[in-house]
């Protein structure tokens, strides 16, 4: 068929789509009009009405395509957990779709359909409905504004905590604080109220005065409230309080705060019950295991004291075995049940130095009243005035003449008493009265040396001798008081030692072989053959000894003050008495006819 036979047939018409324009090529001669079949994802008007499946059209006809849309969504979740500590926010995001009509060639049966799409994404929520979200679930506390724009920002679907709650925070239960713990690292010094130990300290006892505060307890600090993200408040935990008990020798303070020693000895807590154990107690022998014990209480030692070793307290000493190169001191009583050899023990502490100072201070002040009246006659005597040396340093030469002539013995007793009191060191004030001490160190500086030639007038050398009439009159009374607290030595034997008490000393076995005593009260060898051999004792009450000296003629010497006796049986040649200012030396057994 040619072309001419086509056309003389006619055409068919057609519809073709380009650039979103729908083109309808009519028929021509006996030719057929072009269809239109609605499919997928597209709306056909024809002359403004919606059409379903096939349609012929004309150029006549108004031909409108629509393609379908999905519009976008969202969605916005709030989640809280079930602590309502936490408020997480998830943003969803479900995209549109603006479907596309292809462009296509003109065809006579078109199918109207679009498979290829535009994603359509929704607005991004405002943050004010963020917080409306939030708030229409409760959450009104410790939102997140960074945390909400950055989920606003993102819409990925992830899970964000957009607020928070605030945790209480827990406070502070009461507790103790052991102030004298002995695990406690650190050491002490000497001069703590604490027991210490020098270079051959190992161990970790503590003991304390009387008023020390051994024990505090710290209160509870109560905690600080939470709040959840409802804006509910969320309580702390209770604090746990204690109450500090007070066992035997400690007292609370009234705020309840502290533990009081009302005596000396050593520190216990057990839980809060706070005790003082005034004893403390080795229970085998002082060694270089045990270390040198300085405690503030009594001490029990159920062995021995071996060599080098040194035992002071403040209370008494128990030594149940025996004592051998050491130091034993006592501000009470020491007893050794058996021997002490090559021993210092001293019993009464510093109160065994104010004999001395004592005897001292009533020599001095039965003197000074009749060297102040020498200085009082010489010093009107116009021949020692008119010497060059009394012009030029004044009436002080007149005192310092006599101190080194008639009187000398007032200044070497009283250079003995600045000796005796500066021997007593740090301790000087547990047992003299500080002012007093002042003062006879004063008036030293002006009766010792080159003193008396700085008081250039009588008036001054009255005004000094005054000052020290004074002093021994509180000086003395104090001392006599303090020495009235007697503290005795009992040991079984004892051999090359030294030993002091202020009252008095008693040996249970042999007796004594070379030994230097001082007693306060009396010293007594209670065995019926018991012996002083050697040494010297020295007693402010009686001696009483079976026998005093040995056959070869040791060297031995007893003193005690006038109105006390010397008791013994059997005395050897070579013994010195002394009974006030009376001297026996004997020279032959039994020789004492001259003391009676």
């Amino acid at each position: 068929m040619t072309d001419e036979d086509r056309t003389n047939e006619g055409l068919d018409g057609t519809i073709q789509v380009k650039n979103d324009t729908v083109i309808v090529q009519d028929p021509t001669g006996g030719g057929c009009y072009p269809a239109i079949s609605v499919t997928d994802n597209v709306e056909v008007y024809i002359d403004d009405i919606k059409i379903n499946g096939r349609t012929e059209v004309s150029s006549k006809n108004k031909i409108n395509f629509v393609p379908k849309e999905v519009p976008p969504s969202q969605e916005i979740n709030i989640s809280i957990d079930k602590g309502e500590m936490q408020a997480r926010l998830t943003i969803n995001i479900i995209p549109g779709k603006k479907y596309i009509i292809e462009d296509s060639e003109p065809v006579t049966e078109y199918e109207a359909s679009a498979v290829r799409f535009e994603e359509l994404l929704p607005e991004r929520p405002k943050k004010e409905e963020i917080l409306e979200a939030l708030k229409a679930k409760g959450v009104v506390f410790g939102i997140d504004d960074q945390a909400v724009t950055e989920s606003i920002n993102n819409r990925d679907g992830t899970s964000t905590v957009a607020a928070s709650g605030v945790k209480p925070v827990r406070g502070k239960d009461a507790y103790l604080v052991n102030l004298y713990d002995p695990r406690t690292k650190g050491g002490r010094d000497k001069d703590d109220d604490s027991l210490w130990v020098d270079s051959l300290d190992y161990g970790t006892v503590i003991s304390v005065d009387e008023g020390t505060v051994v024990a505090k307890k710290i209160p509870p600090v109560p905690g600080k409230p939470g709040m959840n993200v409802l804006g509910e408040e969320i309580p702390p935990p209770e604090t746990r309080d204690i109450e500090l008990k007070a066992g035997t020798g400690i007292e609370i303070s009234s705020d309840g705060l502290e533990a009081i020693s009302t005596t000396f000895g050593r520190p216990q807590v057990k839980g809060t019950l706070v005790s003082i154990n005034t004893v403390h107690t080795v229970e085998g022998d002082v060694d270089i295991k045990t270390g040198n014990i300085y405690f503030k209480g009594d001490v029990l030692v159920k062995g021995s004291v071996t060599d080098g070793m040194k035992v002071i307290a403040s209370g008494n000493v128990e030594v149940r075995g025996f004592a051998a190169h050491c130091q034993i001191e006592a501000g009470g009583d020491i007893l050794v049940k058996r021997n002490i050899v090559s021993g210092k023990v001293k019993a009464g502490s510093s109160r065994v130095n104010l004999f001395p100072i004592r005897d001292l201070l009533l020599s001095l002040d039965a003197s000074v009243d009749k060297l102040k009246n020498a200085v009082h006659l010489l010093s009107v005597n116009e021949e020692l005035k008119s010497r060059p040396e009394v012009k030029k340093y004044g009436v002080g030469v007149v005192l310092k003449i006599l101190l080194d002539t008639k009187f000398k013995p007032v200044a070497e007793n009283y250079s003995k008493l600045l000796t005796a009191v500066d021997s007593l060191g740090d301790e000087v004030e547990l047992v003299l009265n500080k002012k007093s001490v002042m003062d006879l160190r004063d008036i030293g500086s002006k009766l010792v040396g080159r003193g008396p030639l700085s008081l250039k007038s009588i008036n001054e050398i009255d005004q000094m001798f005054e000052k020290f009439k004074r002093t021994t009159s509180v000086t003395l009374p104090e001392i006599e008081e303090t020495l009235q607290r007697k503290s005795s030595i009992t040991v079984g034997y004892v051999q090359h030692s030294t030993m002091e008490a202020t009252g008095d000393i008693v040996i249970t076995g042999r007796g004594a072989y070379n030994v230097k005593m001082f007693s306060g009260g009396n010293v007594t060898i209670q065995s019926k053959s018991g012996f002083i051999r050697g040494g010297q004792v020295e007693a402010q009450g009686d001696v009483e000894v079976h026998e005093l000296g040995s056959m070869g003629g040791a060297a031995t010497s007893v003193t005690v003050p006038e109105g006390r006796k010397i008791k013994s049986a059997v005395i050897h040649s070579g013994v010195t008495l002394k009974i006030g200012a009376a001297i026996k030396k004997v020279q032959r057994m039994g020789d004492l006819s001259d003391m009676d």
